[in-house]
């Protein structure tokens, strides 16, 4: 996430921090789903880190569902303890080709996630499309509601008329 630090370090009492603990704990139990909903496998959720494998056509939308349940979760537990800066979640996704060494996919996304991060006012999206030739392409930007879905309506006409032309 985002900001958290900044969020921790607002939190003045031992019950505040429960609190926040727990609502990020709760997130962490609904990412299995997103995940999964989006025809994704989780390998890891733990507070407000998530890594999985979900296929191309679907990873936009989960990232976005991701980042709508996290900022659900956490907003009335930081409003409650006077955070006015609210914890966003950035997302960095690799596009790989699917013999790609595990290895080179990880840092992929993890250079993706760090440009993310970097975003002004952050609660962004990278996206690294990796070839297995030439230099990657990356593109990133805050994660906007109209422009996200309007990407996904994209993603899924682009899905449909791939599966026609089977």
């Amino acid at each position: 996430g985002d900001n958290m630090g900044a969020a921790i370090d607002k939190i003045k009492t031992r019950d505040g921090f429960q609190n926040f603990t727990k609502e990020l704990s709760l997130f962490t139990d609904k990412v299995k789903n997103i995940v999964e909903e989006n025809d994704g496998s989780l390998i890891y959720a733990g507070g407000d880190d998530v890594m999985a494998f979900v296929p191309m056509g679907t990873a936009l939308k989960c990232a976005d569902e991701l980042r709508l349940a996290f900022a659900e979760t956490m907003a009335p537990v930081c409003k409650s303890q006077g955070i006015t800066t609210l914890p966003t979640l950035s997302v960095g996704m690799a596009i790989v080709h699917h013999s790609e060494p595990l290895s080179n996919a990880l840092d992929y996304a993890r250079r993706a996630e760090k440009t993310a991060k970097n975003t002004d006012g952050k609660n962004a999206v990278a996206i690294s499309q990796n070839k297995r030739s030439g230099a990657p392409i990356v593109v990133s930007g805050k994660m906007l509601p109209q422009l996200v879905k309007l990407l996904i309506h994209q993603f899924q006409k682009i899905k449909q008329v791939l599966n026609e032309l089977k």
